[in-house]
């Protein structure tokens, strides 16, 4: 009987760890790391688009990146705005688990509270309005998360607004965060 029931927890473990669940394509993973780490790149539509024709379904390759030491933080904000463009549920509970993880680089907390922001506030208000709300106190990012609340609730952050969008610089390829409400701050 107790051999019974360890063999059973050891088959619950397994199973809650992900090693039965859907295995990456190594290669994939790779081709698609090789377009985030493009320094020089313009503009990420074309690497937004670039990764979906590899990939249908790019967020298991994009949170797996996440994860992977060696991931420089601008591949982390690269990441975070590619996961935000896909606009799914999953995708914004990804980004909130990154956003409230308190080990997480501040820099990178803070592309992922403007990616979450900028692609789900109009999708789903209420979800991003109580998320941001829930961050007010926070050490780190409360002063961004208020930011960003305020500008929720005054309609002034609109996806397709420019002034909000983390365009590339041209001659740097460093992106251009003038526009954007509390970006960066520590």
């Amino acid at each position: 009987m107790k051999k019974k029931s360890t063999s059973l927890a050891i088959l619950i473990l397994f199973l809650s760890s992900g090693i039965f669940g859907q295995a990456l394509d190594l290669k994939l993973k790779d081709k698609i790391r090789e377009i985030v780490s493009e320094t020089g790149h313009p503009e990420r539509d074309n690497q937004y688009e670039r990764i979906l024709s590899l990939a249908s379904n790019p967020l298991p390759y994009l949170t797996s990146l996440l994860r992977d030491d060696g991931v420089r933080n601008y591949e982390r904000k690269a990441i975070l705005d590619f996961i935000g463009r896909l606009q799914t549920d999953d995708a914004a509970t990804a980004l909130e688990k990154i956003v409230a993880d308190d080990t997480v680089h501040s820099s990178v907390r803070n592309s992922g509270l403007i990616s979450y922001t900028r692609n789900f506030s109009e999708k789903n208000r209420y979800r991003v309005t109580n998320f941001l709300g829930g961050l007010r106190n926070n050490s780190i990012i409360g002063k961004n998360s208020t930011d960003l609340l305020n500008k929720v609730n005054n309609g002034e952050f609109k996806k397709n607004d420019p002034n909000y969008k983390v365009n590339q610089s041209k001659g740097s390829g460093k992106p251009d965060l003038t526009n954007i409400p509390g970006a960066f701050r520590k």
